[in-house]
């Protein structure tokens, strides 16, 4: 008798961020008296991943399987009993919340390959002001909940065989019990990489900021602000619970009340357990 199972759950989940390139520039010429000369640029990125995974899984498996509890009884003349063998074999895979987020290399490089700021013949008493603000925000939070359960309730039985009441047999044998389980369970394989750069890897390189021929009591600026935060928040929580209960039999024989029987063998039990889980 063949018992045979599989089972396989998959749920994955991802994200990527992009951003672009910038190149500007900005200037104020020629300015006259007593005039207010104003440029200004302005760069916000903003991105917020929110991942939120939660998995379920329960597993109840419940195998009652016999090949034997054969009964010989009242002046009955049988040969041998033999019976049967019992062979099974229980796959269980399951993968939960393996979230993968790719925030690595150009796809968060701002990049300011040429920019130009200056002041020029600026006029007397005037107010001439350059200036560009730049703010890049990451927020991240990625949270993963996983509960498992698995059951296993087997009762396998090849003897039991009873035999009475001026009964006569030949040889009695009972099967062989070969089961076995292999359970691998991956939860919350979380976050694969994430790589955030920082400000010093945002290009600026070839910029340049110039105050030139400014007229008298004139107020020149040239101002560059550069704002990054990065928050990364991440939550795994597994429950995983593993349950077996086997009750495996190849004997337990009745011979009573006058009978006669050859020669009794009851077969051999094989039962392997093999669960592999890995959390967080």
């Amino acid at each position: 008798m063949q018992i045979q199972k599989a089972l396989l759950s998959i749920v994955t989940t991802g994200a990527l961020l992009t951003a672009g390139t910038v190149a500007f520039a900005s200037g104020n010429q020629t300015t006259g008296p007593d005039s207010d000369n104003i440029n200004a640029t302005e760069i916000s990125s903003n991105a917020s991943v929110d991942i939120m995974n939660e998995s379920t899984v329960n597993d109840d498996f419940i195998f009652n399987v016999e090949a034997g509890r054969s009964t010989v009884e009242r002046n009955t003349v049988v040969g041998d009993v033999e019976t049967g063998d019992v062979d099974g074999m229980i796959t269980v895979s399951h993968e939960l919340n393996n979230g993968q987020i790719s925030m690595a290399g150009d796809d968060l490089d701002f990049l300011f390959p040429d920019f130009d700021m200056s002041n020029n013949l600026t006029g007397p008493d005037s107010t001439n002001i350059n200036r560009i603000d730049v703010a890049l925000d990451r927020n991240i939070s990625v949270i993963n909940d996983a509960t498992y359960r698995s059951n296993y309730d087997i009762n396998a039985n090849t003897g039991r065989n009873t035999i009475m009441r001026n009964t006569q047999v030949g040889d009695v044998s009972s099967g062989d019990v070969n089961i076995g389980i292999d359970e691998s369970v991956t939860t919350n394989g979380g976050v694969g990489s994430i790589s955030i750069p920082m400000m010093s890897e945002v290009n600026l390189a070839s910029g340049s900021m110039d105050n030139d021929i400014t007229g008298p009591n004139s107020t020149n600026r040239n101002t560059v602000d550069v704002d990054s935060n990065q928050n990364v928040s991440i939550a795994n929580t597994s429950r995983i619970t593993n349950n077996v209960d086997a009750d495996i039999n190849t004997g337990r024989n009745t011979i009573e009340r006058n009978t006669v029987v050859g020669n009794v063998r009851t077969g051999s039990v094989s039962f392997n357990v093999n669960v592999s889980s890995n959390a967080n």
